[in-house]
């Protein structure tokens, strides 16, 4: 296993992103500087379109790891099998559609599917895998009080892997509930 680093609970928020203002897009082309590419890495980040980013698409890679105890369930979850993953979501949503749902008092956003790949590593080999996210949010009196990341089944993953995973993804208690914590702390700073 990897030696990692403590890390804000990444993949949670790959969920609420998703689920609350999901992006898709095209890697640039190498840039021709440092500076140039400082920025275009910072122009990539999803928090940084959310929050400073004015294009009429919401374009954005967002990266995920798994934190300590997310992948100590999972590996309880897959008995074992999965040691480690990690997955980019590049994410595509129009700006309008967002703010509808932010602007909205009584919603619920379904955006379209966000891929996702990731590199699963398992007991016996690391192998790549895609899948999508397709979250619902629904929004009452302008918070969020439901919400669910929507994780389609998985491609090239064995069932001993994808049903589990995918279960507890999706019916997961802690990520509903920090799904709602962010998006709702978001909402607030958004309002400000």
């Amino acid at each position: 296993m990897r030696n990692m680093q403590p890390t804000p609970p990444r993949w949670i928020p790959v969920c609420v992103l998703a689920a609350s203002l999901t992006l898709n897009a095209v890697l640039p082309a190498a840039p021709a500087s440092a500076a140039e590419e400082a920025e275009n890495r910072i122009e990539r980040d999803c928090f940084w379109q959310l929050t400073e980013g004015r294009a009429d698409t919401i374009d954005c890679d967002f990266p995920v790891r798994m934190t300590p105890i997310e992948l100590k369930k999972v590996r309880e979850l897959t008995r074992g099998v999965l040691i480690d993953a990690h997955c980019n979501m590049v994410v595509s949503i129009a700006r309008r559609l967002v703010t509808e749902a932010i602007d909205t008092p009584d919603h619920i956003f379904e955006p379209p599917p966000q891929p996702v790949n990731c590199t699963i590593e398992t007991t016996k080999r690391a192998f790549p895998i895609a899948f999508s996210f397709r979250p619902r949010v629904i929004f009452k009196d302008g918070r969020a009080i439901e919400a669910t990341p929507g994780m389609a089944a998985p491609t090239r993953a064995t069932r001993v892997l994808s049903w589990p995973v995918r279960k507890w993804v999706n019916t997961s208690d802690e990520i509903e509930d920090a799904m709602i914590r962010i998006i709702n702390a978001y909402l607030k700073r958004y309002r400000k």
